[in-house]
């Protein structure tokens, strides 16, 4: 079984979705929070994170996906007023 973690880090609040090929769902919080994906077998995969400030503040947001032992596959960030940042990973 593979694992792959998307990780949400923001000095304020966010929202956005997050999901791979079985579906995706809203998710939202304040600060740092980790989201687990797991696959079986030799399954086709993408994952897909979509996140955006959800005020004007200045301080960053970056989201990763990272695989368990920590290697970073793919990451954005972004300082800018209601920034937004997409993160997409095939494997």
């Amino acid at each position: 079984m593979e694992t792959i973690i998307v990780e949400i880090e923001c000095s304020g609040e966010w929202q956005g979705n997050i999901g791979d090929l079985r579906g995706s769902y809203s998710v939202e919080g304040y600060g740092y929070k980790t989201y687990t994906f797991e696959r079986k077998g030799q399954d086709p995969w993408i994952l897909t994170a979509l996140v955006q400030k959800k005020d004007w503040g200045a301080y960053g947001l970056t989201v990763t996906i990272k695989t368990k032992d920590g290697k970073v596959l793919e990451s954005q960030s972004t300082t800018a007023e209601f920034g937004v940042v997409t993160v997409s990973w095939s494997g």
